[in-house]
């Protein structure tokens, strides 16, 4: 019985994560951020953040894909560098991520996407990288009035990723 059990969570664990950055997968996003928004109102404020890795096509075009395979896990292993205890960090697919927690208030969230910022430079002055690493981040705190499903939350935080790639980033 416990071999079965042990069967069972790890099949579980491989349906919820990414492969390459170990990061969970668009499935288990979709589960936590259903729980966090559909259960009672939490004490904090629940946020989203949608990043996604600028420049991404030029490295795999320069470098290889395995460079580029390379920069994904860099920048997973940036997020999980910068993110609290309890918050998700997800691999949506390709060169987007997310990262789903609570934080007092927009300040603390604006404090955590600027802190992704700071960790990246980091990354990028010490990391010995043949590439620039580059994320644009956007993100939207839940409010019940006026995201009605997660559905908008997402395009809410999508949009201001977008707002801020064409922005901040000039793509």
């Amino acid at each position: 019985l416990s071999l079965l059990i042990l069967f069972i969570q790890r099949q579980e664990t491989l349906v919820m994560r990414d492969s390459l950055t170990k990061l969970n997968n668009h499935r288990a996003f979709a589960s936590y951020l259903e729980q966090r928004i559909g259960g009672p109102p939490p004490r904090r404020q629940v946020f989203l953040v949608m990043i996604d890795a600028d420049r991404f096509k030029e490295i795999n075009d320069t470098f290889g894909h395995s460079k580029g395979d390379e920069a994904l896990i860099k920048i997973a292993d940036v997020l999980r560098g910068v993110a609290h205890k309890g918050d998700l960090i997800t691999r949506m697919g390709g060169d987007e991520f997310t990262i789903v927690g609570q934080r007092a208030n927009e300040a603390e969230v604006m404090a955590f996407c600027q802190a992704i910022d700071q960790a990246i430079e980091e990354e990028n002055r010490y990391g010995g990288n043949p590439y620039q690493l580059s994320v644009s981040w956007g993100y939207a705190l839940y409010d019940s009035a006026i995201h009605h499903n997660v559905d908008q939350l997402i395009r809410a935080a999508d949009q201001a990723m977008y707002i801020n790639k064409e922005t901040v980033s000039g793509y």
